[in-house]
């Protein structure tokens, strides 16, 4: 960076004028490889046209692009002229455009059980679970990211239902216009299906007007009743194309479920397996205990679970638990407490062939922290809703599963976690030796930080870390140097790979 920097002060007087400044930050963010690749296409002229542009596209990208679509984006890449320059093509090539979005065939004619469902949690909330902000922005964020799910909490307001995070100290925004907003981008950028999760907390007249606004909203999007007379399966995203899904409880709540949540000190034993993320379980001193007002869902809201009927967990054996349209709802805590058990794990998993699961993080996460959701999939668990507020890895990694093909926010399950065959028993539906190829090349190490452990008299040897997150790993991983033919092996599924000098 010294000689680059006196390589450009052409007066030698130990400062850059404008001139020279603007040379040294083209200089300084020059990309040799890229430059290479630019070269090699323009036959080392110092512009690409339209035509070059294409092809590369085409032939080398791979592109499932269309000409016209080509063609609109080299002219919003050129500014509208006739070619681009290095300094374009560089943006190309660091940009969203290069994702493929048509090459992978994917199926939506399945069942919604056998999909994972991106799902939100505490759409809401803009941060903390305490204390923090509720605004409509939550909403319009997770729906222009392709997200099908979203949770509303509603609770009574002065003027009618409100949505907030109860109990907690946060704002709160009028439902009528939360509903005009999930309306206007529900299927902008997915035509599939889109799940309200409905956490009821209101009196009997007001419950009725949250119906009459879901009804004057949403209008015929509103799935008000089932679309066939097949009760033994769940339509497909392909069938609910357009359609506004209703997930909530049972009109009938239990008198031990209710009663028990009266109580201000909640614990994570099964009584509460389908109390939903609104309900903070915060540890209070017994002596303070305070009742709270718990309303049971009017049978006339109730109705609208046409396909999302929410119950409370008691076991997967009783007649309830079988019936096509339900959904249980589990904290991440007891979920994670009950696939301890071999049995119930392997429960779990069966149940969630046929049938709809929701997870949710703990009300213990104040910040809107994530869990990993990869371990929830594998449950077969098709809704596992994270705080789209907090970008952690757990959100990464949620987005990292939706962030493929044409982005619907429904991924077909791997088969095993299916019911393709009626006739084949669940435990016999185990993986094979499944082996996927990964080659991996890499470009350049573009701008790496200095790491703060370094010495001032060390050189900065940049690496590459690759990290292969899936806690289903149960044998070893091989990876192989291509250039070298080195072998590495990692059992845990994590391996780093240094490359002194990138090129």
């Amino acid at each position: 960076l010294y000689n680059l920097f006196h390589e450009h002060d052409i007066d030698k007087k130990g400062a850059l004028n404008f001139e020279e400044f603007q040379k040294f930050v083209k200089k300084l963010k020059l990309r040799p490889e890229v430059l290479e690749i630019f070269n090699k296409i323009t036959k080392n002229k110092e512009v690409m046209t339209s035509n070059q542009f294409l092809n590369f596209v085409k032939r080398t990208q791979l592109q499932d692009d269309s000409e016209q679509f080509i063609k609109r984006l080299f002219q919003k890449l050129s500014h509208d002229s006739d070619y681009l320059k290095i300094d374009d093509f560089t943006n190309y090539l660091t940009s969203s455009y290069l994702s493929p979005t048509k090459q992978i065939s994917e199926d939506f004619t399945r069942p919604l059980n056998e999909y994972y469902i991106s799902s939100s949690h505490n759409t809401y909330l803009l941060g903390r679970q305490v204390g923090g902000s509720s605004s409509i922005e939550g909403y319009t964020k997770a729906l222009q990211r392709g997200c099908r799910s979203i949770e509303i909490d509603i609770w009574d307001g002065d003027k009618g239902p409100i949505v907030s995070h109860g109990h907690t100290f946060t704002s709160s925004i009028a439902l009528a216009d939360v509903l005009e907003t999930i309306k206007k981008y529900a299927f902008i950028i997915t035509p599939f299906p889109l799940f309200l999760s409905l956490e009821v907390h209101c009196k009997a007249d007001y419950q009725l007007k949250i119906l009459e606004l879901l009804r004057s909203t949403f209008g015929e999007m509103l799935v008000t009743e089932p679309l066939m007379t097949n009760t033994f399966f769940l339509p497909s995203p392909m069938e609910l194309k357009h359609r506004v899904l209703v997930k909530v409880k049972r009109s009938m709540i239990d008198d031990n479920s209710e009663s028990a949540s009266t109580s201000s000190s909640v614990t994570s034993s099964s009584a509460y397996e389908d109390i939903s993320g609104e309900e903070l379980e915060k540890k209070q001193k017994p002596a303070k205990k305070k009742k709270k007002k718990h309303y049971k869902v009017i049978p006339e809201l109730s109705a609208l679970g046409v396909y999302a009927l929410g119950l409370k967990f008691t076991n997967f054996s009783l007649p309830e638990s079988k019936t096509m349209n339900h959904i249980f709802s589990f904290n991440e805590n007891t979920i994670n407490s009950m696939a301890k058990d071999d049995d119930k794990k392997y429960l779990i998993q069966k149940h969630n062939r046929k049938y709809l699961m929701r997870v949710y993080p703990s009300g213990m996460r104040y910040n809107s922290t994530n869990f990993n959701p990869i371990k929830f999939w594998d449950l077969g668990a098709q809704m596992v809703a994270t705080n789209w507020q907090t970008y952690d890895l757990g959100q990464q990694l949620n987005e990292a599963m939706f962030n493929f093909g044409a982005k619907s926010g429904y991924v077909l399950k791997p088969t095993r976690f299916r019911n393709t065959n009626q006739n084949l028993k669940f435990k016999l539906l185990r993986p094979g030796d499944n082996f996927i190829n990964v080659s991996i090349d890499v470009l350049s190490g573009q701008l790496l930080p200095r790491p703060t452990e370094l010495r001032s008299d060390e050189s900065l040897n940049p690496y590459v870390v690759f990290e292969l997150i899936d806690p289903t790993l149960v044998s070893s991983l091989k990876i192989t140097d291509l250039d070298t033919g080195a072998e590495v092996t990692s059992s845990s599924g994590l391996s780093l790979i240094h490359i002194s000098e990138p090129t």
